[in-house]
């Protein structure tokens, strides 16, 4: 009947939905990973180069003899 046809086609309409709304959990969810180890990236690089600063300072020192 027409009621089961439109039925059939909700029923498929949120199932679209709902895989369109998974699709997009995963998609934030992998962005969220990409954040997080650039993230990681930044902090290392952070601390490389306070380190290289710190290095940098003490050779400065050195050469003033200090």
């Amino acid at each position: 009947s027409k009621d089961d046809v439109l039925l059939e086609e909700i029923r498929y309409l949120r199932q679209l939905l709902c895989d369109s709304n998974e699709e997009k959990r995963i998609q934030v969810a992998i962005v969220r990973d990409e954040v997080s180890e650039k993230q990681r990236t930044i902090d290392e690089l952070r601390q490389q180069a306070a380190v290289a600063e710190a290095t940098l300072s003490a050779v400065r020192q050195q050469l003033s003899g200090g």
